[in-house]
């Protein structure tokens, strides 16, 4: 599954730019980032830590859990690390554990940590340099110029861009995106409707409902339909 959690952040911001001309759409998207840079800068400096607050609540869930676990060394940078009849491998020298929690989120696991602990290290040293104060600061280290306004642009001779003009269109207008095929819906618990059969209650053929019925306005189904309804009302 291919994860946009960064740009479908990015999009949610953009709804009501969207609806502008290309122009006023850029001229959002670059008043919205020259902000955010500033934003974030006031952020990282607040951290009492040299990684952020969610590293340290994803991090302590881990150190908790790595004191339940035993470790049986072997001598090198290996280890076995036990809790019941579960049991992972952790290689300290290569930061790798069999869990692959590690691997994949550069936070060391509870494995990890527990065999940090052994090592008589600590597992803060052990975290990705990527969480690290340093290098968020560096992700906005650079920040965008002020411009001055639409006014004192420069004029060029070619024709100015125009928007597209209005289509009216049926029903009300969209403004949510559209979802992939295979994209996770938001409520699992959710059953949708698709792949099920239709199945027309007045001809009882597959692929379309009574609605769509070439048969619906069949004087014969009419006659059926009225009386079906007339016996159900009865209570017969």
């Amino acid at each position: 599954m291919v994860d946009n959690n960064g740009y479908e952040a990015f999009n949610s911001i953009l709804v009501e730019a969207r609806q502008k001309s290309i122009i006023t759409l850029l001229e959002d998207i670059r008043v919205y980032m020259m902000e955010r840079i500033v934003e974030r800068r006031k952020f990282a400096e607040k951290w009492r830590n040299d990684y952020g607050p969610r590293v340290i609540k994803r991090f302590d869930e881990q150190k908790k859990e790595g004191v339940e676990w035993q470790v049986v060394w072997n001598g090198d940078n290996g280890c076995e690390v036990k809790k019941g009849k579960m049991q992972y491998t952790v290689n300290l020298r290569k930061r790798i554990c069999s869990c692959r929690l590690w691997q994949i989120s550069g936070i060391p696991c509870a494995h990890a940590c527990c065999a940090i602990w052994h090592d008589k290290g600590e597992p803060d040293e052990w975290l990705h340099k990527y969480y690290h104060k340093e290098t968020f600061l560096k992700s906005y280290q650079y920040s965008l110029q002020p411009i001055n306004g639409p006014h004192e642009w420069k004029k060029s001779n070619l024709d100015p861009i125009l928007p597209p003009k209005p289509r009216k269109t049926l029903g009300r207008p969209k403004t949510n995106r559209r979802k992939s095929l295979n994209e996770p819906k938001k409520n699992p618990r959710k059953v949708g409707r698709g792949g099920m059969v239709m199945t027309c209650r007045i001809c009882g053929v597959e692929g379309h409902n009574k609605r769509t019925c070439p048969k619906r306005h069949h004087p014969e189904v009419c006659y059926l339909s009225f009386n079906l309804l007339l016996i159900t009302a009865l209570g017969f």
